[in-house]
């Protein structure tokens, strides 16, 4: 079959028109492309909602361009091509192909050091270059969610000089760069950092010179000032209840956020990139590359093969698919690229959906329909299982802990069947492969086996998405303790690089863990030093205890965050010095 290039790019907003080329792309004639693009974006069409943009460019012409939704929902200004959107998380990409601009231009190397382009940022033990920053390898924590943990809120301002500050309070790397991954915002940040220092300028003034204005982007833009007047900029809503409202954030950052782009630029970038020749196309590929921690490829779980331009490769229906996604107060956006299939989709919206990528995946699915070597649903009931006495199958039963310390699940053998749980609301059924690997039953193309091999340390399993990186998950019996045992565990804690206090509290019986400005976590006990909570930034609490089995103080685990230790305040301890509590 012939080869096609299509780039889907959506953005939330109301619908103004569209405009698509004559050119047919292999089995897709503009007809019936416009049609499914119309059938897709239904929701958006009352034109009473914030909305979406989306485009298709294939073989680096640009097909269609257009808008759906509302930008401004007091003046319903409509959204068009050329409408502006935060770009959030996609924002990455383009700050490491500014910083390949350099590294090209003989103005850095990656194996520097990240204090020779960073004055006033602090020498940490061991040595961290801007390769780790690429690599998201340096062991930095990511300052946003240290700043979650002291209390901070989306809507609260943060700077760059926050971040910095934040970053150089660090006391100890959370591991040795270059010897494993962590995603941190920090690593961005440092990498635009770095852009201004080189450049003796600002990262827009870089941007424009040597990648907006050639290429005719000239509705993109970094801005760094949080809720600036930026032209035919779309107003970011959230709903509440059943009316929307305005959600401006209140954070001056760039490098994980902080670039402004339009459907049309955006489809002008793509067409580029399929086209590119000389020294961009040496560019975009490092960016498209995956890599190697300690001789393994570096694969984030859940996410896929991480590469050097902040995205992830993972199997769609046995197509290879590089994707990104994320958002920053009301805006939301998702990319997503089937390199040998010459496919790219992408989205942004303004309705404060979390994630919208959606859409654009379903163009590019009906679009690449032929092309897909899986289905689009998996067919259970000619999938080759055995039949497993309840017997075998309830000696999988039991609590499990990511090693990661992220998920906590049970399995539970229910009417037959071994279940998957996640929460009283959220589980898949376990289909039997052999007497420890099973399959997950889910709605769709997305294969996950579960396999409960024992490992060394004893009762396990490991969970994979396809052909991807395992995790280890391994058991553990949920604790009941005793009331001498939780008040041991009560009391102030602090960390002494952050000066963040943490109280731990009895409610009805229940240990709480809660920041004086944020909200309160249960923690749910997995041994009598270990504990889960729901907070995505205190996913893990670890005890530690002296040789009289006081209690210490614990380590926190979380979303770019291990490591960090938090100090119980006793009355002998408020009498030494700061740091050496």
């Amino acid at each position: 079959m012939k080869k096609i290039i299509i780039i889907c790019v959506c953005f939330l907003t109301s619908y103004l028109g569209a405009t698509l080329s004559a050119q047919d792309v292999g089995k897709v004639n503009n007809i019936e492309l416009t049609k499914k693009i119309n059938e897709f974006t239904q929701a958006w069409q009352k034109g009473d909602m914030p909305g979406l943009s989306l485009g298709v460019v294939s073989q680096g012409e640009i097909l269609y361009t257009g808008g759906f939704g509302l930008a401004d929902l007091e003046t319903e200004r409509s959204v068009n091509a050329d409408t502006r959107f935060q770009m959030a998380s996609l924002s990455k990409y383009f700050i490491a192909y500014l910083v390949y601009q350099l590294e090209e231009m003989g103005e850095i190397s990656f194996n520097d050091p990240i204090q020779k382009y960073i004055p006033g940022l602090k020498h940490f033990e061991q040595k961290i270059s801007i390769e780790h920053l690429l690599t998201q390898s340096s062991g930095l924590l990511d300052y946003r969610s240290v700043a979650f943990l002291d209390g901070w809120k989306p809507k609260d301002e943060l700077s760059m000089e926050d971040a910095m500050r934040i970053i150089n309070q660090q006391d100890e790397l959370m591991f040795t760069p270059g010897s494993m991954i962590e995603l941190s915002d920090s690593n961005i940040s440092l990498l635009a950092k770095i852009i201004e220092f080189v450049t003796k300028g600002s990262i827009d003034d870089f941007a424009q010179k040597h990648l907006f204005r050639p290429l005719g982007m000239k509705q993109s833009l970094f801005c760094s000032t949080p809720n600036q007047l930026i032209e035919n900029l779309a107003k970011p809503y959230e709903l509440n209840d059943d009316s929307y409202a305005l959600n401006f954030h209140n954070q001056a950052l760039i490098g994980p956020m902080g670039m402004y782009s339009t459907a049309a630029d955006m489809a002008i970038w793509y067409a580029h990139c399929d086209k590119v020749k000389g020294k961009d196309a040496k560019i975009i590929k490092h960016l498209n590359s995956t890599f190697e921690i300690l001789g393994e490829q570096a694969e984030v779980p859940g996410y896929g093969m991480m590469t050097r331009g902040q995205q992830f490769v993972h199997a769609e229906r046995g197509l290879d698919k590089f994707w990104q996604a994320g958002n920053t107060g009301a805006y939301a956006s998702a990319v997503f690229r089937f390199e040998d299939q010459l496919l790219t989709c992408f989205v942004m919206g303004n309705d404060g959906t979390g994630y919208n990528g959606f859409v654009a995946m379903q163009i590019a699915e009906w679009i690449l329909e032929d092309e897909f070597p899986e289905a689009r649903q998996i067919d259970f009931k000619h999938a080759k299982y055995v039949n497993l006495d309840n017997k075998i199958l309830s000696m999988h039963e039991g609590h499990y802990l990511s090693d990661n310390g992220f998920y906590n699940r049970e399995i539970k053998l229910i009417d037959d069947t071994l279940r998957y749980i996640r929460s009283s609301q959220n589980q898949s059924a376990l289909i039997p492969l052999s007497n420890h690997k099973f399959q997950m039953k889910v709605n769709g193309s997305d294969v996950y086996y579960v396999d409960f091999t024992p490992g060394e340390t004893g009762k396990q399993f490991t969970f994979q998405a396809g052909n991807g990186k395992k995790s280890k998950y391994h058991a553990f019996t949920p604790q009941v303790l005793d009331q001498q045992a939780k008040d041991a565990l009560t009391g102030l804690y602090i960390n002494v690089d952050y000066n963040i206090v943490f109280k731990i509290s009895l409610v009805d019986d229940a240990l709480q863990i809660a920041h004086k400005k944020g909200e309160q976590f249960t923690m749910n006990p997995a041994d009598k030093d270990r504990f889960i909570t729901s907070s995505f930034f205190l996913n893990l609490l670890s005890f530690e205890r002296d040789k009289l089995q006081a209690v210490k103080g614990f380590s926190v685990k979380g979303a770019g965050i291990d490591r960090l230790f938090f100090h119980k305040i006793t009355p002998q301890s408020i009498a030494k010095p700061t740091k050496n509590i």
